[in-house]
Protein backbone atom coordinates (compact mmCIF):
# COMPACT_ATOMS: atom_id res chain seq x y z
CA UNK A 1 0.00 0.00 0.00
CA UNK A 2 1.42 3.63 -0.62
CA UNK A 3 0.36 6.29 1.67
CA UNK A 4 2.11 9.77 2.40
CA UNK A 5 5.33 10.05 4.62
CA UNK A 6 4.10 13.54 6.11
CA UNK A 7 0.82 11.48 7.05
CA UNK A 8 2.37 8.75 9.38
CA UNK A 9 1.59 10.27 12.78
CA UNK A 10 1.20 7.73 15.88
CA UNK A 11 -2.81 7.94 15.04
CA UNK A 12 -2.35 6.73 11.46
CA UNK A 13 -0.22 4.39 12.19
CA UNK A 14 -2.33 3.20 15.09
CA UNK A 15 -4.77 2.98 12.36
CA UNK A 16 -2.86 0.73 9.99
CA UNK A 17 -2.25 -1.65 13.21
CA UNK A 18 -5.87 -1.88 14.04
CA UNK A 19 -7.23 -2.45 10.32
CA UNK A 20 -4.30 -5.26 9.92
CA UNK A 21 -5.20 -7.06 12.83
CA UNK A 22 -8.96 -7.03 12.31
CA UNK A 23 -7.99 -8.69 8.75
CA UNK A 24 -5.88 -11.49 10.62
CA UNK A 25 -8.54 -11.82 13.20
CA UNK A 26 -10.63 -12.57 10.87
CA UNK A 27 -9.34 -14.70 8.56
CA UNK A 28 -9.40 -12.71 5.69
CA UNK A 29 -5.72 -13.13 4.45
CA UNK A 30 -7.02 -12.18 0.82
CA UNK A 31 -7.37 -8.67 2.11
CA UNK A 32 -4.22 -8.23 4.23
CA UNK A 33 -2.16 -9.59 1.52
CA UNK A 34 -4.26 -6.95 -0.63
CA UNK A 35 -3.66 -4.06 1.72
CA UNK A 36 -0.40 -4.94 3.58
CA UNK A 37 1.91 -7.43 1.37
CA UNK A 38 3.73 -10.32 2.98
CA UNK A 39 7.21 -9.82 2.61
CA UNK A 40 8.12 -13.45 3.89
CA UNK A 41 6.80 -15.39 1.95
CA UNK A 42 9.68 -16.83 0.55
CA UNK A 43 8.69 -18.10 -2.70
CA UNK A 44 5.88 -19.07 -1.32
CA UNK A 45 1.92 -18.10 -2.40
CA UNK A 46 1.54 -15.07 -0.30
CA UNK A 47 -2.06 -15.89 1.11
CA UNK A 48 -0.91 -19.39 1.95
CA UNK A 49 2.39 -17.78 3.31
CA UNK A 50 0.02 -16.03 5.80
CA UNK A 51 -1.87 -18.67 6.78
CA UNK A 52 0.90 -21.32 7.54
CA UNK A 53 2.86 -18.49 9.71
CA UNK A 54 0.23 -18.17 11.76
CA UNK A 55 -1.15 -21.07 12.25
CA UNK A 56 2.54 -22.19 12.92
CA UNK A 57 2.57 -19.13 15.46
CA UNK A 58 -0.26 -20.06 17.03
CA UNK A 59 1.30 -23.65 17.34
CA UNK A 60 4.01 -21.75 19.40
CA UNK A 61 1.78 -20.42 21.71
CA UNK A 62 -0.35 -23.06 22.38
CA UNK A 63 -3.41 -21.79 21.12
CA UNK A 64 -6.15 -22.97 18.75
CA UNK A 65 -7.10 -19.49 16.62
CA UNK A 66 -6.80 -15.99 17.57
CA UNK A 67 -8.72 -14.07 20.10
CA UNK A 68 -10.78 -10.90 19.93
CA UNK A 69 -9.23 -7.97 18.28
CA UNK A 70 -10.18 -5.35 20.84
CA UNK A 71 -7.68 -7.21 23.64
CA UNK A 72 -4.59 -6.62 21.21
CA UNK A 73 -2.27 -3.80 22.02
CA UNK A 74 -0.65 -1.94 19.47
CA UNK A 75 2.84 0.20 19.80
CA UNK A 76 4.07 2.14 16.77
CA UNK A 77 7.05 3.83 15.67
CA UNK A 78 8.83 6.10 13.32
CA UNK A 79 12.92 6.09 12.11
CA UNK A 80 14.82 8.49 11.29
CA UNK A 81 15.96 9.15 8.03
CA UNK A 82 18.20 6.32 6.72
CA UNK A 83 20.60 4.71 4.06
CA UNK A 84 17.81 1.72 3.53
CA UNK A 85 14.50 3.49 3.63
CA UNK A 86 12.73 2.42 6.45
CA UNK A 87 10.63 4.77 7.85
CA UNK A 88 8.45 3.12 10.62
CA UNK A 89 7.40 -0.08 12.47
CA UNK A 90 3.80 -0.84 13.75
CA UNK A 91 4.03 -4.24 16.12
CA UNK A 92 0.65 -5.51 16.79
CA UNK A 93 0.36 -7.88 19.36
CA UNK A 94 -2.31 -9.82 18.64
CA UNK A 95 -4.26 -11.72 21.27
CA UNK A 96 -5.24 -15.55 20.97
CA UNK A 97 -8.09 -17.91 22.08
CA UNK A 98 -5.71 -19.26 25.32
CA UNK A 99 -4.85 -15.28 26.42
CA UNK A 100 -0.95 -15.26 25.00
CA UNK A 101 -0.36 -13.05 21.77
CA UNK A 102 1.21 -13.66 18.45
CA UNK A 103 3.32 -10.66 16.93
CA UNK A 104 1.72 -8.92 13.69
CA UNK A 105 4.66 -6.43 12.53
CA UNK A 106 4.25 -3.81 9.87
CA UNK A 107 7.33 -2.31 8.23
CA UNK A 108 7.18 0.58 6.84
CA UNK A 109 9.80 1.35 3.96
CA UNK A 110 10.04 4.78 1.25
CA UNK A 111 11.37 4.81 -2.19
CA UNK A 112 12.37 8.29 -3.50
CA UNK A 113 11.19 11.50 -1.64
Amino acid sequence: MKVALSSLNESALGHLGDEATRLITSGDFVALHARFGYAIALGREPVAAIAQDLNSALANVGATGLGDPAKGRIASKRFQPNDIGLCGLVECMVPTTNGKFVLLELVLSATGS
